[in-house]
């Protein structure tokens, strides 16, 4: 989920066709494009760039089998009347992933959230090492065409909890670029007074949302807003849009 003037562009998750849509704050879709070029193998995430370009992250590895991941960058698609967008494809691998799949303590490589800062991508990954360790791993990729080996940047320890509870499910930046959230089931964990993108150098906050679902989007607005939504589970928890304010 990403925001926009208009309300959020979100997709159908992975597994089905590669579509994103225009949702309005009641949750009413108003336009819908097919991205071409872009199969929906695992989608998760989704990011802006400061000239409204989307970055649509294939980035799921439950497994942490695949060899090579994708994000794809469309330009921004509140610009065109056409439903249907051509993507390019930034392919990468993990650089420190040696073996497919690893062994249980080495299970680092899936991910769902990710953000665009400075010209980079920045993907934090959702951590299944068996037993769980605690830390968010950061990696970086440049934000335009091409394949490229994915590097580590930076990791933080957040906790020793379940794992189902410490997973990083999605993240942004906020429009000036001074606040980073990162998002699990149950908390956001927020960043502030970092220099350049070293985000987990900067002070950490974390908001207990003391509410636990299957939250996986997470956008600020151009006020500073935090808007969350979840997945629907079996017609009984989910599938809403909540609204934090910063100020």
């Amino acid at each position: 989920m990403t925001w926009c003037k208009d309300g959020f562009w979100v997709h159908n998750d992975s597994g089905n066709d590669p579509f994103i849509m225009l949702m309005k704050m009641d949750g009413k879709i108003e336009s819908i494009k097919e991205i071409t070029s872009a199969p929906n193998y695992d989608w998760e995430d989704i990011a802006t760039d400061t000239k409204g370009n989307i970055y649509i992250g294939d980035i799921g590895n439950n497994l942490n089998t695949r060899r090579t991941l994708q994000v794809y960058k469309i330009p921004n698609p509140s610009s065109t009347t056409s439903v249907r967008i051509p993507a390019e494809k930034i392919e990468f691998s993990y650089a420190d992933q040696k073996l497919f799949p690893p062994k249980e303590n080495r299970l680092v490589y899936d991910a769902e959230a990710l953000l665009f800062f400075n010209d980079s991508i920045f993907i934090f990954n959702k951590n299944r090492t068996q037993p769980f360790d605690g830390f968010v791993r950061m990696y970086k990729v440049p934000a335009k065409a091409g394949s490229y080996e994915a590097h580590l940047a930076d990791s933080l320890y957040l906790g020793g909890e379940a794992k189902e509870l410490g997973w990083i499910t999605g993240a942004d930046i906020s429009r000036d670029g001074k606040k980073v959230a990162l998002l699990t089931h149950e908390k956001v964990w927020l960043f502030t007074d970092f220099k350049s993108s070293n985000f987990f150098k900067g002070r950490i906050g974390m908001m207990d949302l003391k509410h636990f679902s299957q939250k996986e989007a997470i956008c600020f607005d151009d006020q500073n807003k935090i808007f969350i939504a979840d997945e629907l589970f079996e017609n009984v928890l989910g599938g809403k849009l909540y609204q934090i304010n910063m100020e």
